[in-house]
């Protein structure tokens, strides 16, 4: 995929294009060899041996950073790791595991045949439910970095752990004293989102993604588009360097003017995909309801305590030409996919120290069934 500037409605900033539309996944279920066969991952050979997992010889996950690296030898030993850290399973090549983590379950697309005659193998957990239902509602978490000004979500665009990870390491925190758009929180909240009929003949919950920016879509022709699929909320991928993340779009009233231009005509004829209180989903133009499910400082999170004198003592958070901080370690390694990981995990600790009643995860967050 290619790299899609910072997203505006992600925190508050400028507009940027939208990024390319999602693309289907349902056709990847079938694999193409080089000979011209299709394949399909569910006809991928089972070994024994390993009680609760699939093992798929010739089949390879290599679009997916590596977690970890071990030796080969005990491969039972491999599993009771991947098993202990939540890991999604992992690949035998050259007589070393390689340890995946998709932050989701697993889906056809993420496996490559590799030919007959490549003698790797692809050990996943809990594999065998690779058709999933289809529910016509999810409950999810979904983030935003912003300042210390608050804006209503909707018309707006938000993302998952994943996704605004990305943006801030990307965008918003190479600056002192104030980070780009003058963020300093993540907000969390707890979306229950439902499809309309208009794309639940699609393999996707979400329709495609659309940037916005001062509450208006930046898509050409965004009106018809965003009619065409019944006003539904927008997901896109926005992996973390490979750790997996998504940005969804969140179209409102008359979602194709920006605010101040919006006329009550307009507010009348196209009203908000946002639920208010007093009204259930699938409810008129009702398709999502949001929850205020809290936040937490990036200074904390950095270990950054007075950010004034930090700035002034030559301090960063991060600098992209060294990839690494000056005075504060939390941001080094953008491409490190275990170090992503662990950045992940630091928000999902530092939300459930403030919030120890609430669960650490909602999903799923990926955009296809």
């Amino acid at each position: 995929r290619p790299s899609v500037p910072a997203d505006p409605a992600i925190s508050a900033g400028a507009a940027h294009p939208t990024g390319p539309a999602v693309a289907s996944s349902s056709g990847a279920n079938a694999k193409t060899a080089a000979d011209g066969r299709h394949l399909d991952i569910s006809m991928a050979p089972v070994c024994g041996g390993f009680e609760g997992w699939r093992v798929m010889e010739h089949w390879d996950m290599p679009q997916m950073g590596n977690m970890d690296t071990m030796s080969a030898v005990d491969l039972d030993a491999v599993k009771r790791h991947v098993e202990e850290k939540g890991y999604t399973g992992f690949v035998v090549k050259e007589g070393k595991a390689l340890l995946k983590w998709l932050g989701r379950p697993m889906s056809q697309s993420d496996a490559t045949f590799m030919g007959r005659h490549n003698p790797v193998k692809l050990y996943v957990k809990d594999a065998d439910g690779l058709q999933a239902d289809r529910p016509e509602e999810r409950t999810l978490y979904m983030y935003r970095a912003q300042s210390e000004n608050m804006y209503p979500l909707e018309n707006v665009n938000a993302a998952d752990l994943g996704g605004v990870l990305w943006y801030l390491h990307n965008e918003v925190i190479p600056f002192c004293p104030k980070r780009k758009y003058d963020i300093t929180r993540i907000i969390r909240y707890k979306l229950t989102v439902r499809r309309p009929p208009q794309i639940r003949n699609t393999p996707f919950f979400y329709s495609g993604f659309v940037a916005f920016d001062s509450g208006g879509c930046t898509v050409p022709s965004c009106a018809g588009s965003l009619e065409k699929v019944g006003y539904a909320v927008g997901c896109q991928p926005r992996d973390y360097n490979g750790m997996p993340g998504h940005w969804y779009s969140l179209p409102g009233a008359c979602p194709a003017l920006q605010m101040g231009k919006k006329s009550e005509l307009c507010l009348e004829l196209v009203p908000s995909g946002r639920c208010s209180c007093a009204k259930e989903l699938g409810e008129g133009s009702c398709l999502y309801h949001v929850e205020y499910a809290g936040e937490i400082d990036l200074d904390e999170l950095a270990g950054i305590g007075n950010r004034t004198n930090f700035c002034a003592n030559g301090g960063m958070e991060y600098d992209p030409g060294t990839d690494r901080g000056k005075g504060t370690t939390f941001w080094d390694g953008f491409h490190d996919a275990a170090a992503n990981h662990q950045r992940m995990e630091a928000v999902l600790a530092l939300f459930r120290q403030r919030y120890p009643h609430t669960p650490d995860q909602l999903g799923p967050s990926y955009c296809e069934f």
